[in-house]
């Protein structure tokens, strides 16, 4: 299947044109041909190194031994992003995968809020998670918009 990118506007989906391989598929139908588009939202990367900074930031910053990774994992965990398994004797919860394929934007943003909110119950109650993600956006140099 061939993969297209788009942009919505007040008219429409427009093709990205940005995307070379996304204008030349688009070129290749002809007018008022229909086409089936199946609609994802990919994954924003500045978010994605935003949790990473955060996970790594966080952990060197609480006591013991954790990397960022086992952070994720635990991150994953209390905020419901895991599969539960049951064992011989007990019940096991299990990570799920962040990966881009996995997790579109508006629930890797929705995962992203709830990780601040975890970490600053837990770790940094006198902070707002609104706060800790404003913070760690500038630190990976997204813009952050002011409150009116």
């Amino acid at each position: 299947m061939a993969k297209a990118f788009f942009i919505r506007t007040i008219h429409g989906l427009m093709v990205d044109t940005q995307d070379e391989r996304s204008r030349d598929l688009l070129a290749g139908v002809p007018l008022g041909a229909s086409v089936q588009v199946d609609m994802t939202r990919p994954r924003n990367i500045a978010r994605h190194r935003l949790y990473w900074l955060l996970c790594g930031t966080i952990a060197k910053a609480i006591p013991g031994n954790l990397t960022a990774e086992n952070l994720s994992d635990i991150l994953k965990i209390e905020t419901g992003h895991c599969k539960i398994i049951k064992g011989q004797r007990d019940f096991y919860k299990l990570p799920k995968s962040i990966a881009f394929h996995n997790m579109e934007e508006p629930e890797f943003a929705a995962f992203l809020d709830r990780c601040c909110e975890f970490i600053c119950r837990t770790w940094i109650p006198h902070m707002k998670a609104d706060a800790l993600r404003d913070d760690v956006m500038r630190m990976v140099g997204v813009p952050v918009e002011k409150a009116a």
